[in-house]
C-alpha cells in the first residue's frame, strides 16, 4: 500500500510539475491544461480518501502475567477488560505511519465509506487536547476480515503474530456493540 500512495503522488507530481507547466508554455487551450492537472490530482484524491482507514498494524498492550503462557494469553483474551489499550498503526497519505492509541473498549463496529470503515471511536476528547497545528486524531479504521496467508512450509516464523487474537477481540466488540441493540 505505500508504494500505491508513493506512485501516485509521484505521478500527481509529474503531470502538475513537468506536464502542465509544458501545456502553458505551448499555449495549449486553458480546458486542456485543467484537465492535465486534474489528471494529476484526481488519482492522490482517491487513494487518499480510500486507503486512510486502512489499519496495517494492530498492538496489543499485554500484562506481564499474560504473556507467561499461551493459556494464560487465552484466558486473558477471553476475559478482556474494554480498557485493554491497543495501538492501531494506519498510513498517512505520504506513507508514514500514523499510531492510534486507544482502548479496546472504545472501539464500535460501522459500516461506512462503501464498506471501507468497519471500526470507529469517539475523537472529540483527543481532538480537543491536541495543538492547533497537530493532525486531527484518527477516527475510523477497516481493520481486513481475512487474515494473511499462512506461510511457507519451511519457513520460520519470524515475528509473534498471532491473528486469533484480534479475532477473539472483534467478536466481544461486535457482541458489545449488539446488546444495547437488543436491549
Amino acid at each position: 500500500m505505500a508504494m500505491l500512495k508513493i506512485t501516485t503522488l509521484f505521478m500527481g507530481a509529474f503531470f502538475c510539475f513537468i506536464v502542465a507547466p509544458s501545456y502553458i508554455k505551448a499555449d495549449k487551450p486553458e480546458w486542456l491544461t485543467a484537465s492535465v492537472v486534474l489528471c494529476g490530482i484526481a488519482p492522490i484524491l482517491f487513494v487518499a480518501y480510500t486507503t486512510s482507514p486502512f489499519v496495517t498494524h494492530i498492538h496489543i498492550h499485554l500484562p506481564p502475567y499474560a504473556r507467561t503462557s499461551r493459556a494464560i494469553l487465552e484466558r486473558f483474551v477471553k476475559t478482556l477488560p474494554p480498557t485493554t489499550p491497543l495501538t492501531l498503526t494506519t498510513m498517512s497519505a505520504i506513507s508514514k505511519p500514523r499510531y492510534s492509541s486507544l482502548q479496546a473498549g472504545d472501539l464500535s463496529p460501522v459500516r461506512r465509506r462503501f464498506g471501507l470503515i468497519n471500526y470507529v471511536r469517539d475523537t472529540k476528547e483527543e481532538n480537543a487536547k491536541r495543538s492547533w497545528y497537530m493532525f486531527r486524531a484518527v477516527g475510523k479504521f477497516y481493520v481486513q476480515d481475512k487474515r494473511p496467508l499462512p506461510r511457507v512450509r519451511y519457513q520460520k516464523k519470524k515475528d509473534k503474530v498471532d491473528g486469533w487474537i484480534w479475532d477473539v477481540i472483534k467478536e466481544r466488540i461486535d457482541k458489545r456493540a449488539q446488546k444495547p441493540a437488543s436491549a
